[in-house]
């Protein structure tokens, strides 16, 4: 007779399926940025930005996508800011010279009146705080498992675990905040459903309801992993979607300069 696989065994076997990189799901993040184009030629600069988010988010590599969406976003808004000034290396020097943050490049396209679709600060700022509380500087996330000398997976002591427990589900209420309300609520009202080793279902809770009184129990370690992904996935999405709508805004101003 077959032992019945432990936690920690079918845990090993959950961190082993994850799909990130199998071709079904390449062709499905593909499809979702399809309709999102650059609508001309840029700067080879931010192009290289827009592409490397593009392949990052198709890989699975999400916060790299955040974060080369915000920097295609801060250099599109300095190319522009140069471009549209009546002394090009006086605004590039005053730009460089002085470091200007992403905030104040910003600021400054805003006072310009670079930026003016109603919205487009707004993603801006957005790009700008989810670079930096989710991909460059995101929470700290303990962990409930540690190695042994055999190269197993064990169990930490427990005051560990409850600890764990706490942050990781600080976390996942954090990465919430950057989802848009309809997508925000869509993902909390989804059902969570935990089954036994059999396959058998033993609870459903929608998120939310999870997320209010987060009991602590081994298996939410695959909850959080695998909703983490999830959320930081729609994160990106949404990073890179921004990106194109901010460009291809401000391509149309410098072209209609040119004219």
């Amino acid at each position: 007779m077959t032992a019945e696989p432990t936690i920690l065994e079918n845990l090993e076997k959950k961190l082993k399926e994850t799909d990130f990189e199998t071709i079904v799901n390449r062709a499905l993040r593909l499809q979702r940025l399809s309709p999102f184009k650059i609508s001309s030629m840029s700067t080879l600069r931010i192009m290289d930005y827009c592409k490397e988010a593009e392949v990052s988010f198709i890989n699975g590599c999400f916060r790299s996508c955040i974060i080369c969406s915000a920097i295609a976003v801060e250099q599109a808004l300095k190319h522009t800011l140069i471009f549209l000034s009546e002394d090009w290396e006086e605004t590039y020097w005053e730009i460089e010279i002085r470091k200007l943050r992403f905030v104040d490049v910003i600021k400054k396209a805003q006072n310009a009146k670079i930026v003016t679709l109603n919205g487009l600060v707004e993603d801006a700022h957005w790009l700008r705080n989810v670079r930096n509380e989710v991909a460059v500087h995101s929470l700290y996330v303990s962990n409930y498992f540690e190695l042994n000398e055999l190269g197993q997976l064990e169990l930490k002591e427990t005051e560990q675990l409850f600890w764990a427990n706490k942050v990781m589900f600080r976390d996942i209420k954090k990465l919430l905040r950057f989802l848009d309300s309809k997508k925000r609520k869509e993902m909390e009202e989804e059902k969570m459903t935990k089954k036994d080793s059999q396959g058998k279902i033993l609870e459903e809770m929608r998120l939310k309801d999870f997320l209010k009184e987060p009991k602590f129990e081994v298996g939410n370690f695959i909850l959080w992993f695998g909703l983490q992904n999830q959320v930081v996935e729609e994160v990106a999405f949404e990073a890179y979607r921004k990106m194109v709508v901010i460009i291809n805004n401000l391509l149309s101003k410098l072209n209609a300069e040119n004219r």
